[in-house]
């Protein structure tokens, strides 16, 4: 109970939270974003000019073949959204709804490097690192109540502190390496799928080489839930013989 595998990597992962549970929370998320995006008018539309039909159809191009190598197809209510924003995002919920942000083609530059930022956030879903997050933020909630209800038990003068530094131990200790582990995890099982959908896997290093130099230099990894572009450049430079297998 509470235990799972990882696909591809056959990590072992805590899993408190049911598929059910993920996709409803998503649906109502997805929904309230679409509402925001919609009011703004920032919900790019195919027929707005030739350049935004053409950005549509080639994310749609490179989601679908991201999926069909996932082998998702029939697993979700897939549906493609872009965005209009200047920030260089993009997610996919356990939903099966795919966000992209026109901020992120500048970065990406080739449908390569959208694969390679698409495979990386189907890997997510994949690896229920949603499920796995909430798993671990409730696991680290429940021990952090049991220290409180034990040092009220008795009459700890120093409860606030403690609580406090508990509360640091499980970001710091847990949560953020945990969720470090998961960016990488996903990098590297994005790797496989952009290479499976017959894309060169090595656009992952040149995006992530592109993102580093858009933000300036790396920061600190200890306090990040991401790791740095240049560990994530090395790590699949380490993978890039793996996926080009396929």
């Amino acid at each position: 109970m509470g235990c799972a595998t990882v696909a591809v990597t056959g990590r072992s992962q805590l899993n408190l939270v049911s598929d059910a549970e993920l996709v409803k929370t998503a649906n109502e998320s997805f929904a309230q974003l679409m509402n925001a995006a919609s009011s703004k008018g920032a919900v790019l539309q195919s027929t707005e000019s030739p350049e935004a039909a053409n950005t549509i159809t080639t994310v749609n191009r490179v989601s679908g073949r991201i999926i069909d190598a996932a082998g998702l197809r029939g697993k979700y209510n897939w549906q493609v959204t872009v965005l209009k924003s200047n920030v260089p995002n993009a997610f996919v919920m356990p939903n099966g709804k795919i966000v992209v942000y026109t901020g992120l083609f500048p970065i990406v530059k080739t449908e390569a490097g959208l694969a390679a930022v698409i495979g990386h956030e189907v890997a997510h879903v994949v690896a229920r690192h949603s499920a796995e997050r909430a798993s671990q933020v409730l696991l680290a909630q429940t021990a952090a109540q049991a220290a409180d209800a034990a040092l009220a038990a008795k009459n700890n003068k120093n409860r606030p502190a403690i609580a406090a530094a508990l509360g640091l131990g499980a970001q710091y200790g847990l949560l953020l390496p945990f969720s470090r582990q998961h960016e990488s995890e996903a990098d590297r099982i994005g790797q496989l799928y952009m290479a499976k959908a017959g894309y060169d896997p090595a656009e992952a290093i040149a995006v992530w080489e592109r993102m580093a130099a858009q933000s300036g230099g790396s920061r600190f990894e200890f306090t990040s839930t991401h790791p740095s572009e240049q560990t994530r450049q090395v790590q699949l430079r380490q993978w890039l013989p793996e996926a080009q297998l396929f």
